[in-house]
This record gives C-alpha cells, structure tokens and sequence, in this order.
C-alpha cells in the first residue's frame, strides 16, 4: 500500500467494502489507492463494481463477459482486478466506465433493477430511510444522487447558523417530512449547487456569507 494516497473514508468503505460483499480491510485499502492513482470516483466505482457483480450471480453476466473473472460478492481479487479494468476501459470495464445507467442499458436482460442510480449518478451511501430529505433529494436535485449538495438531517442543527442567511434558521427533526423541511432541502441544494457552478471545492472551510 502506498501512504500518499491515504485511508479510505466512509464512502469507500460503503461502496468498495460493504456494497461488493468485501470485509478484507486489506483490499478496501488497495482499492482506495487504486482509484487515487486512476483519478476514480471511489462512490461509482464501488456502485458499478457491485452491479456487476449481482448481475453475474444472478446469471445475467457469464464468465464469458467478464473474460473469466469471478465477480461473485465477496471476491476482492475480482473486486481489485475490477477497478483497474474500469480504469484502463478493458473488457466490462470498459463498459462499467460508462457508469451503471449506460452499462445497464446496454446489458439488458432485467439487468436495470440492480443499477443503483438517480439520473445517471450512482447513489452514494446516506441511506435515505434514516435520512429522509437526504432521500427526497436524490430524487429531485439537478444532478441526481448527490450527497453532497444534500441535506443531511442528522445535521441540520449544526448547520442551522450558516443557513440564516437564506432564510433558513429553523431546526427541524430528523424524522420529520413536511413543507418546510421541503424548503430547506431545495434552498440549500440550490446553495451547494452554486459552489459547482463557481468550480469551489466543497471541502473550502468557508461559509454561505464568506
């Protein structure tokens, strides 16, 4: 393992670990590297990655396809050799690099059902039956499934100060599901979609006022 590439974090772990059936912290590690040296999104990645493999145990994708890799979950060589071929568009990868929408599309065969998607972007690994407007925002966002954009509702009472400045000062349950909670998840959207307009790092420690 390379160190520069660091440790993976929560969302790789989500998609390359759990959504693929792996529990080699070994292998989540190589792959988090792996997509740091391709410049892969660890989110689609994983997502792509795990379709594949619930398609091949489904039968929908042979040995044939994936030129005599095993697929199955839980397989992390397959997972690892996965990834680089998505990278360097070899065989499926070349197909998976297209994202589950397109690759499911041209797949066929019931293979739609298990591509986790909203809009063509895969979806990331909040789980909306906990977050709900996180879920009702996957649904209606300009780009999809976008966890950043969202609003997490575990987090609202953090975020409440900064979102004065929109007219948003409200602390609104988890739970809870209601107009105005609707309100706030298209402001803020709206507000976080601005910084990918201005091409700024989601990650800058400023403000929406700054």
């Amino acid at each position: 393992m390379d160190p520069i590439y660091g440790g993976p974090e929560y969302e790789t772990l989500g998609a390359l670990g759990s959504n693929c059936g792996i529990d080699d912290a070994e292998a989540v590690i190589k792959a988090n590297e792996l997509c740091g040296r391709y410049g892969l999104d660890t989110i689609s990645a994983g997502v792509a990655i795990s379709f594949a493999m619930e398609c091949f145990e489904k039968g929908i994708l042979t040995i044939q396809d994936t030129d005599g890799l095993d697929l199955s979950f839980g397989h992390a060589p397959g997972m690892l050799e996965m990834v680089e071929r998505i990278a360097l568009r070899k065989g499926l990868g070349d197909l998976l690099a297209e994202g589950v929408k397109r690759a499911a599309e041209k797949i066929g065969r019931g293979s739609e059902k298990f591509a986790m998607h909203v809009k063509g972007e895969e979806i990331p690994m909040h789980d909306p039956r906990y977050k709900q407007a996180m879920g009702l925002h996957y649904s209606v966002h300009a780009t999809g499934a976008d966890h950043c954009t969202g609003v997490h509702d575990d987090l609202i009472n953090r975020y409440t100060p900064d979102w004065e400045k929109i007219g948003l000062a409200e602390s609104i349950p988890v739970s809870e599901m209601s107009p105005r909670k609707a309100r706030m998840l298209y402001q803020v959207g709206l507000g976080r979609q601005l910084g990918n307009y201005l091409g700024i790092c989601f990650f800058f420690p400023g403000t929406i006022g700054s």
